[in-house]
C-alpha cells in the first residue's frame, strides 16, 4: 500500500493530481477491501474502510505525506506488526461472551465461597484457646476440639483476619487462602461489575502508605532505635513483645528474650539497608515469612469485600433463607427468579384494577 501510494502521491506532486489521486484510492481501495470481505462481514469495518478511501481521496498532498510518514515511523517502531486490529470488533466479540456462573451465584446475585470456607475451616489456628491447669480434664478435652464455624458464620466474618496469631498466618496456607479468595472476589467484580472502577490500585496506594508509617492493622510495629544495646531493649520490651515485634516483621521469634532482642537489631539493621542483597543462607537464618506480602494480601482482600459489601450482605441473607426452605421452596423460588429475569413473571396488576375501579364508583 505504501509502494503504490507513494507513487500516486508523486504523480499527484508532480502535475497530474487526478491521476496521482486514482492511483491512491486505487491503491487503497486494493489493500483494504479483499481484508473487509475476507476477515469481516461488520458494517462498521465497512464503514472504517470508506472512511479510509474518503480520506485519502480529500486529504490533499501534505496530509497524505503526514500520514505516510506516521504510518513508516510506526512499522519501522514495530517492525513484526503485520496487520490492524479491529478494537471495536473485538470488544463487541468479548462483549458477546455471556460471563458463566455456578449455580450459587445466581447470575452474580450472589457470592459462591464454598471452596474458600473449606480452605478457611482447615487453617492452622481455628481453635478455642487452651484450657486453663485448674479446669477438669472433661473441660479440657471439651476444649481441646476445634472450632469449626458455621458457612453464615464465615461469610460474616469475610475481612476479619484478628481471630488468626501471627505465627498462624506466617504459614504457607494461609496465604494460598488469601490468594483464592483474592483471586476469586476480583472475578467475582469483574464478571458482575464490569463496568465499576476497581479499588484495588487505591487500596494499594494507601497500604504501601500504611505498611511504611507501621500502622497497618493487626500488624502495628514500634519504631526501634537501631542504636540500642540488646539488654536495653530487653529493659523496654517483654519477651512476648519482643516475639511480637519480630514477627510483624516477618522473622523469627524464637529463642531468650537477650536472643530475640539482638535479632530484632540485626533485622531492623537489614530493613534499612535492603534485603535483596543478603545471601540466601542468612535470610533464611533470620526470616520466618514475608510478612508484607501476607499483610498486603489481607488488606486486598478486604478492599475487594467492602466494594462488594452488599453482594455479601445479601449471601449472608440468601444462604440464611435457603436453610429455612425446603427443596420444593428452593426449586420454585429459583424458577420464579428465572421467569423475572426473562421477563416472563406475572405482574401483580390486579389491585391497580380494583383501586380504578373503585374510584370510577
Amino acid at each position: 500500500l505504501l509502494d503504490e501510494a507513494t507513487r500516486g502521491a508523486k504523480r499527484f506532486a508532480f502535475g497530474s493530481s487526478s491521476a496521482g489521486a486514482t492511483d491512491l484510492v486505487g491503491a487503497a481501495e486494493r489493500a483494504l477491501t479483499p481484508a473487509a470481505a475476507s476477515e469481516s462481514t461488520n458494517p462498521r469495518f465497512q464503514n472504517q474502510v470508506q472512511a479510509e478511501i474518503e480520506h485519502i481521496r480529500g486529504g490533499g498532498e501534505a496530509a497524505f505525506y503526514q500520514e505516510k510518514r506516521r504510518l513508516a515511523e510506526q512499522f519501522i517502531k514495530y517492525p513484526d506488526a503485520v496487520a490492524q486490529v479491529d478494537v471495536l470488533a473485538a470488544c463487541e466479540a468479548r462483549a458477546g461472551e455471556p460471563p458463566r456462573w455456578t449455580g450459587e451465584e445466581r447470575n452474580g446475585k450472589y457470592l459462591d465461597l464454598h471452596t474458600q470456607y473449606q480452605q478457611f475451616v482447615n487453617l492452622a489456628g481455628q481453635s478455642k484457646p487452651r484450657p486453663k491447669a485448674a479446669e477438669t480434664a472433661a473441660a479440657a478435652q471439651e476444649h481441646a476440639k476445634p472450632v469449626k464455624l458455621s458457612y453464615v458464620e464465615y461469610l460474616g466474618q469475610l475481612a476479619d483476619f484478628s481471630s488468626f496469631d501471627l505465627r498462624d498466618k506466617a504459614t504457607r496456607p494461609y496465604l494460598n487462602y488469601l490468594r483464592d479468595l483474592q483471586h476469586y472476589l476480583n472475578s467475582f467484580r469483574k464478571r458482575a461489575r464490569a463496568l465499576e472502577e476497581s479499588s484495588i490500585d487505591r487500596a494499594k496506594a494507601s497500604f504501601d502508605t500504611r505498611w511504611a508509617a507501621g500502622t497497618v492493622a493487626g500488624w502495628e510495629r514500634q519504631t526501634i532505635d537501631k542504636s540500642e544495646s540488646a539488654s536495653s531493649l530487653c529493659t523496654k520490651f517483654t519477651a512476648e513483645q519482643l516475639s511480637h515485634e519480630l514477627l510483624v516483621r516477618g522473622a523469627k521469634a524464637g529463642g531468650k528474650p537477650e536472643q530475640r532482642a539482638e535479632r530484632l537489631l540485626e533485622v531492623e539493621k537489614l530493613s534499612s539497608s535492603g534485603m535483596a542483597e543478603l545471601p540466601p543462607k542468612q535470610l533464611k537464618r533470620l526470616f520466618l515469612f514475608d510478612a508484607k506480602e501476607v499483610a498486603c494480601a489481607e488488606a486486598m482482600v478486604q478492599a475487594l469485600v467492602e466494594q462488594l459489601g452488599d453482594v455479601a450482605d445479601d449471601t449472608r441473607r440468601f444462604v440464611v433463607r435457603k436453610q429455612t426452605l425446603t427443596f420444593e421452596e428452593l426449586v420454585a423460588e429459583e424458577r420464579e427468579e428465572e421467569l423475572r429475569e426473562q421477563g416472563l413473571a406475572e405482574d401483580d396488576d390486579d389491585a391497580l384494577y380494583e383501586d380504578d375501579s373503585e374510584d370510577e364508583d
